[in-house]
């Protein structure tokens, strides 16, 4: 299934018109978000409370979408997991 763009959360990784904006995006808890609060996709299945995600930006700066990580439960992300997504994120871009 797709997420229409008015419910991506992703969509919020990738709104800048300057690449050099475009940014990791990470909600701990989106019930408090007040970007994400009465999003459906917070309201109903998958019920997203954590989300991480980072913009997937190719060479020539076309904005694919976004690498993400979502769970049903609030949470933090340590450095070295942000940073290993990140990385992730690079070779996605890379191998696309």
């Amino acid at each position: 299934n797709e997420t229409s763009r008015a419910s991506s959360f992703c969509a919020y990784t990738l709104v800048s018109t300057d690449l050099a904006d475009a940014h990791v995006l990470i909600v701990t808890d989106a019930r408090r978000d007040l970007r994400f609060m009465r999003n459906p996709l917070v309201l109903g299945e998958p019920y997203i409370q954590f989300y991480c995600g980072v913009p997937l930006i190719t060479s020539e700066g076309l904005r694919m979408g976004s690498l993400c990580c979502i769970d049903s439960k609030p949470r933090d992300i340590s450095p070295k997991e942000l940073g290993l997504q990140i990385n992730f994120g690079y070779l996605t871009s890379q191998a696309l």
